[in-house]
């Protein structure tokens, strides 16, 4: 466990690259400005924001705990890593990630939590595998901002909603299917 990660612009310790060996608390915020992060197997666990403005993170093939919020600059690249990315803000209110006009790559995705996760206006928010949303809502701010399930990868597995009393919700989506839309 630790109180926080900076990764600072400039970084070229060895060459350049962090790697993940074992599961990782962080009490507070990632930030990475630049250099490689490479997720192992394990767990991360960020009680804050991931703010990535430059380098590559790789995350973890296991469970990305974000409580906050995402923040990926123009020169940030965030890998799944086929993990699961779960959105777990307990007390921190209504978030928006934010990808800067990029498209971000989700492999598996679950929110859990009673508040909305926006997904800031320009982005393109990819979910590749499961989308699971155990509780919390999930919405475009607007302004060209797309939210998608890639149905036609042959790894894709459900879309979950609403496992328990305080269901999670879609709002305002526009489904789209190979040779559709719905």
């Amino acid at each position: 466990t630790v109180t926080g990660v900076s990764i600072n612009s400039g970084y070229t310790g060895g060459t350049a690259i962090i790697t993940q060996s074992r599961s990782l608390t962080v009490n507070g915020n990632f930030g990475q400005a630049d250099g490689t992060f490479t997720g192992g197997l394990d767990t991360i666990d960020l009680n804050g924001s991931l703010s990535l403005t430059g380098g590559t993170f790789t995350s973890t093939s296991g469970n990305l705990q974000i409580q906050t919020s995402l923040t990926e600059g123009a020169s940030g690249n965030f890998v799944h890593n086929n993990g699961t990315v779960i959105h777990d803000n307990a007390s921190s209110g209504d978030q928006t990630w934010n990808m800067n006009g990029t498209n971000d790559n989700f492999y598996d995705l679950t929110l859990n939590h009673g508040y909305f996760l926006y997904i800031a206006s320009g982005d393109t928010f990819n979910v590749l595998h499961t989308l699971a949303l155990t509780n919390g809502y999930l919405e475009s701010s607007g302004g060209g901002s797309k939210i998608a399930v890639d149905v036609s990868n042959a790894n894709f597995n459900n879309i979950v909603i609403g496992q328990n009393s305080t269901a999670g919700s879609i709002v305002s989506w526009t489904w789209s299917f190979p040779g559709g839309s719905s």
